[in-house]
């Protein structure tokens, strides 16, 4: 799926084009997101989410805006920044993951013993405040 989000993101933005063909920017996108998580208890999984650093630097300015400036608007919390993320990496891909509540909860799910039901719920709240703050 992560090489279908990186192919989309070449295919659509301008500065998406420059991003690396193949394994070599899987590899590097799997190496982040490790390294990021690398503190973690043992039961962690990676989210979706922590995938986003490995392509910020190629997408266009005006879609990458919305994303940088989420964390400084004072009506929404930390989380609904990371689902963001996980959003705009799912855009392109539609036709491989339909962007349901359940499924985008799957693709969140930061360990192994999560709750999916008090995680849709949260998911849920978090994209009511995305969407007062479109």
């Amino acid at each position: 799926m992560l090489q279908k989000i990186f192919e989309s993101i070449r295919k659509v933005g301008a500065t998406g084009k420059h991003l690396s063909r193949g394994e070599r920017s899987l590899l590097d996108a799997f190496q982040s997101a490790a390294v990021q998580n690398a503190n973690k208890p043992i039961n962690a999984l990676i989210p979706l989410y922590d995938f986003y650093p490995s392509i910020d630097s190629f997408i266009d300015s005006i879609a990458k805006r919305s994303i940088d400036q989420a964390p400084f608007n004072e009506a929404l919390e930390p989380y609904d920044t990371q689902l963001l993320k996980a959003l705009f990496l799912i855009r392109y891909i539609t036709e491989t993951i339909k962007p349901t509540i359940d499924n985008i909860a799957t693709l969140c799910i930061d360990e192994v013993d999560a709750d999916k039901l008090s995680l849709k719920r949260r998911i849920q709240e978090s994209l009511a405040r995305l969407e007062q703050q479109n």
